[in-house]
């Protein structure tokens, strides 16, 4: 049985037209650096639609980590844009193993 029998949890957030992806995650990772023992990766669209890992989050770190090779410097688009944003938990990993071995991923244009 799952501890988090409320989910999916969805929230709506503006940003200005200058945002970037870091500065997006920044603002939705804030459940995600609570939870003891565990990692979230941050995916681009809802269910990880376009399969790409984006950041993680974890406990340890004061903010998420964006994967090499993901571009940072990006903006998010108009304010009229939709960006959808899906943390997929992941539970008793090494943090750091998993942000080595995704970023391997990402570097390989893998998903």
């Amino acid at each position: 049985m799952a501890d988090d029998v409320d989910a999916p949890h969805e929230a709506v957030l503006e940003v200005n037209g200058t945002a970037t992806l870091p500065n997006l995650l920044d603002q939705t990772a804030g459940h995600c650096l609570r939870t003891q023992g565990s990692c979230w990766v941050a995916y681009l669209g809802y269910n990880r639609a376009d399969g790409q890992p984006l950041a993680l989050a974890a406990p340890q770190w004061p903010r998420p980590r964006m994967l090499p090779g993901v571009s940072t410097a990006a903006q998010l688009g108009t304010p009229s844009d939709t960006v959808e944003i899906f943390w997929a938990y992941r539970n008793l990993v090494d943090a750091e193993n998993l942000w080595r071995q995704l970023g391997r991923t990402v570097g390989n244009g893998g998903g």
